[in-house]
């Protein structure tokens, strides 16, 4: 099974992602982690990290070509070999490049799902949406130093991208299910909400009816 982690910055998908990854391996699952981008692709790597990081100028076509080429690469050689195996969890993907495509880049959401629709990507079985509120997620990321902090990390920003993540929702959901996990009080309540959201295994070792090899 293939879970996507989502969210503004801040928002908890970290600490999530490893609740999940502990608890799956607890129950004898083996889990891959991933970050949102693999960089596999050379071409598409250097056109998402000269526009996001050190925002040089592209056409916004280009930035989404290269957006779904890196997707592709990722679902080819990661994705679809383990996904049979063990669990992949993803810290950011699709509902991401939608989201940060638009505001970083004024790419429309549309666009950008129909890129994906219509290419190799393979979408997630579940995201998980960590719905955690603006001023929270701010608090967090201020307590980062600041030399890990990105050109978006700013107030204004972050309002406009969980306003773009909440308007996405419902047209990515044709893309993959999305669970929304309300990560607005204590995050231990939050944790405990999880594993209702997190489909269960048949058997230790066992994962869509492969045996693990060891």
């Amino acid at each position: 099974m293939f879970i996507a982690i989502e969210g503004t910055d801040g928002c908890g998908k970290t600490t999530i992602r490893k609740h999940l990854h502990h608890t799956l391996r607890e129950n004898g699952a083996d889990v891959l982690t991933l970050q949102g981008q693999s960089w596999l692709n050379p071409r598409s790597t250097e056109v998402i990290t000269n526009a996001k990081y050190h925002r040089m100028p592209y056409p916004a076509e280009v930035i989404l070509s290269a957006m779904v080429e890196e997707k592709e690469a990722m679902s080819d050689r990661i994705v679809l070999p383990h996904r049979p195996w063990r669990y992949i969890i993803s810290d950011r993907y699709t509902l991401s490049d939608v989201v940060y495509g638009a505001e970083l880049w004024g790419i429309p959401v549309e666009s950008t799902l129909r890129a994906f629709v219509d290419s190799r990507v393979v979408q997630p079985d579940l995201v998980l949406f960590i719905d955690t509120p603006v001023d929270i997620a701010w608090r967090r990321l201020n307590e980062r130093p600041k030399a890990n902090r990105h050109p978006w990390d700013v107030q204004q920003v972050q309002r406009r991208l969980y306003e773009l993540f909440q308007d996405s929702l419902e047209r990515y959901r044709a893309l993959a299910p999305v669970v929304r996990v309300d990560n607005s009080g204590v995050l231990a309540d939050t944790l405990g909400r999880l594993p209702a959201v997190t489909p269960p295994r048949s058997a230790p070792g066992a994962i869509a009816g492969k045996e693990q090899s060891r």
